[in-house]
Formats: structure tokens, sequence, C-alpha cells
């Protein structure tokens, strides 16, 4: 078993119907509520676009005049998406998503994004039919691990490590689960089996869908608080907050 360090890969993230960025709006809707020529924006993504309208709508604010309550409108996506954030407006953050691949990761760090669960979408690799093996990867506070390393010679840890992996060898050939023609309900049995004899450090995969809502939400507290996780401030401080205001710079 070899320690590994996680990664962040964007899969996808919300863009508008026809790619429809600046004129977004149906010109039937627009002409049913009597704007008066079609709507712009200058929101340089999708999702903040989405998100300038979804806001818009609320208060028909598409221009002034319109609402007879509203005689002066912000323009511009960033202005207006600034004030968005700073009225806390959350419901209108909640129409764009982002979908993470988080790729060799803990399931430390697993059990505790799932706490994130309003918002989200999970789907995790399944450790009840990946089988892990001598060579699986293990994610393990470098800090930690080093003091150790120095404090015992690295032999008590490189044992460790070496015996988890002799262990799983060992249940692999006695219940002789790589031998052809073993129905795979017994290649299952034995592989759930063996997720028991291995530490929470093990790495994983899982992918996660999260609206802007919850993903300012689940940066401020893994990213911005004290005494965070280590690898929760791997991933999220180090990884996503840096990709999420280099992708949507109004919205972090």
């Amino acid at each position: 078993m070899k320690p590994t360090t996680p990664k962040v890969y964007i899969l996808a993230y919300t863009a508008l119907a026809d790619n429809r960025s600046g004129n977004p709006l149906p010109r039937e809707y627009e002409a049913s509520i009597g704007i008066s020529k079609p709507w712009e924006t200058d929101g340089e993504t999708q999702g903040e676009v989405l998100t300038e309208m979804a806001g818009r709508l609320c208060y028909r604010s598409w221009e002034a005049g319109l609402n007879p309550n509203v005689t002066k409108i912000r323009e511009g996506n960033g202005k207006y998406l600034g004030n968005v954030l700073e009225q806390r407006h959350g419901s209108v953050l909640e129409h764009t998503n982002v979908t993470f691949l988080f790729h060799g990761v803990s399931r430390v760090f697993t059990h505790e994004l799932v706490r994130h669960r309003v918002g989200t979408a999970i789907s995790q690799e399944s450790l009840r039919y990946v089988r892990l093996d001598e060579n699986s990867p293990m994610v393990l506070p470098p800090d930690i691990v080093q003091a150790i390393m120095e404090d015992l010679s690295g032999e008590t840890v490189n044992d460790y490590v070496s015996g988890l992996g002799q262990i799983l060898q060992h249940i692999t050939d006695r219940f002789g689960i790589n031998e052809p023609g073993v129905k795979f309900s017994v290649k299952k049995a034995v592989t759930s089996a063996m997720r028991r004899f291995i530490g929470m450090g093990v790495a994983t995969d899982i992918v996660w869908t999260a609206n802007i809502r919850t993903l300012r939400h689940v940066l401020e507290m893994r990213s911005d608080a004290p005494n965070v996780e280590w690898e929760m401030m791997e991933v999220f401080g180090r990884q996503v907050g840096p990709l999420m205001i280099q992708m949507y710079p109004a919205l972090f």
C-alpha cells in the first residue's frame, strides 16, 4: 500500500439552454411581461448569467419601470451578483451546479463530505465491489507521518503498511477469488469483508455535485474556519476554492 494525494477534477457545470449567453431570455417571455428590448447581460459565465436571471425574475428588475416599485436597477452582472451575495439572497444561487470528481481521497474525507447533503448529489466508489489489494493507496496526514517516521525510523509504519497488504493478499488467496469460475457473489462477499481490515485512510473516489449556495457554505466551513481537518483544507481550501474563484469570480 502506498501514500497518495487527493486530486480535484471538474466534470460538469450548469449551461444555459441553446447556449444563450448574450441574450439568454426567451423572446416570448420578454414580450409577455413587456420588456422593451431583448435583455442583455455582460456575465462572463453561463452559471453567473443564470444566477442573475433568477434574481432579476424575483423582483422583475430586468429594466426600470417593469415593476412600479423599482425605479432604478443595478446594471452589470458583477454588480448585481455582488448585491445578491451582500443581501444573502441564497435561493438564486441554487440554480447553478458544479460536478466534481474527488480522486484519491480518504474515507475520512468522504464521511465528512456527505454530512453536507443539502443541495448535493453523491456517487461514491463502492468498496463492496471494488477490491482492495496490497497496492491500494492510502491518504495519510504528511506532518504526522513524517513525525512518526522520524520517531520510529520508519520501521513501524512500513511494517504496518506491509502487514495490511499481506492480510489482503492472504484473504485473496485463502478464498481463491482470483481463480477461474469463482461466482461473482463469492467475490462480492469476500471483497466486502476485506474493507473491514483497512483503516479509513484508504483512498477512494467520489463524484459530488453541489449548487453554488452549498459550495459557498462548504468552503466557509471546510477551508475558512479554525481547526479544519487537513484533508478538507487540501481539497476545498487549496483546490476547490481557487477553481471556483477562477471559474465564477462574481459568485466567489
